[in-house]
């Protein structure tokens, strides 16, 4: 985690993350060994849009309603990363059947080293794609959460 500058909350979130590093000041991290190049979807709200995303994508900015939540939602079903909160896991569910429906299919893009590699899951079915990685998502409401 790079903070390029220091506030106390985001001090707070990154000593609560255990799988962040903190690196304070000008230096800018190595390249990360995980990106997310782009998210996917063929059903549901979203249906037919793709996401890309640049190397250093740290956050989905936007007005009110206008999908961030099911965006993050959806990483989390694709790399089957539930919630430490269960009322948060509770509302993510019912964002996901509202937004995808039984049926549609979530891909996810990844480049790890270089090789690029695609995951998939189809809402409501019972496959769990084997990752070899879990990457870091969390949302506001869990950042905010005291």
């Amino acid at each position: 985690m790079f903070l390029p500058r220091v506030t106390v909350a985001d001090l707070r979130h990154a000593f609560a993350t255990l799988e962040c590093s903190l690196d304070i000041g000008e230096t800018r991290p190595a390249n990360p060994a995980l990106l997310i190049k782009s998210l996917s979807f063929g059903g549901g709200k979203l249906d037919g849009e793709t996401f890309e995303f640049s190397d250093r994508c740290t956050a989905l900015i936007g007005p009110p309603l206008s999908g961030k939540s099911l965006i993050v939602d959806s990483l989390r079903y694709v790399f089957d990363v539930p919630h430490t909160l269960d009322e948060i896991q509770r509302v993510c569910d019912a964002r996901l059947r509202s937004g995808l429906g039984v049926g549609s299919v979530v891909r996810v893009t990844v480049e790890t080293n270089g090789d690029e590699q695609s995951f998939e899951r189809t809402y409501g079915g019972e496959q769990v794609p084997m990752v070899p990685f879990r990457p870091i998502i969390f949302s506001q409401s869990e950042r905010s959460t005291p």
